[in-house]
């Protein structure tokens, strides 16, 4: 008995098929939504804080009246976000050579190690990066739009560094604020999204 000899398909075929269906899968998206004018933010510390128990009660013990509470806080909730004006940022992934060039290129310096370090204690690991300098970097390559609310208004297009870092750097945007936005953009580019679990 013979045994039959198996070939790969021809190189450009397989390389066409390769483009075809693993290349032309898009790269991840994510929004982080923030209000316009930060004090408006308030009105929403009830509304959230009667959500936020209403889910807890209803995960501990579920009953029909803890899911109704739980839809009367949701809707209350949604009603009061309505009212503030807000601004979404839509951001896309800039791909790993991309983001590590930028990791590479804004390296932590000695005193902020050093001020980690002081800040975590014992759980402190490794910095690998600047936040400072990448924070508007990564930022002008990731976000790709922003919508407002109260608007039909859309910014398309990529954003300058130094727009980004003003915006960043005003009195209206908190350190937690700034951070919070850069860790969506980050999570875009670290974020496995392999469906296996082994």
């Amino acid at each position: 008995m013979t045994a039959t000899k198996t070939t790969d398909k021809p190189k450009d075929e397989k390389s066409k098929r390769f483009n075809e269906l693993v290349m032309t899968r898009p790269a991840l998206t994510a929004t982080y939504t923030s209000p316009r004018a930060p004090n408006a933010a308030a009105r929403l510390e009830g509304p959230q804080t009667k959500r936020m128990i209403a889910d807890n009660l209803h995960t501990a013990g579920p009953t029909p009246e803890t899911k109704h509470a739980l839809d009367v806080a949701e809707a209350e909730y949604a009603e009061a976000l309505a009212k503030v004006p807000t601004m979404t940022f839509h951001l896309r992934a800039i791909g790993q050579t991309a983001y590590s060039a930028l990791i590479r290129k804004y390296p932590a310096t000695p005193a902020q190690i050093e001020e980690a370090r002081a800040l975590l204690g014992p759980q402190f690991q490794h910095l690998p990066y600047d936040p400072e300098k990448l924070a508007p970097h990564l930022l002008s390559l990731a976000i790709k739009r922003i919508t407002f609310s109260d608007s039909e208004e859309v910014i398309e297009g990529r954003i300058r560094t130094d727009e980004i870092a003003g915006m960043i750097e005003s009195e209206s945007w908190s350190s937690n604020d700034a951070a919070a936005l850069l860790d969506v953009a980050q999570e875009l580019n670290q974020k496995p999204t392999n469906l296996s679990t082994r």
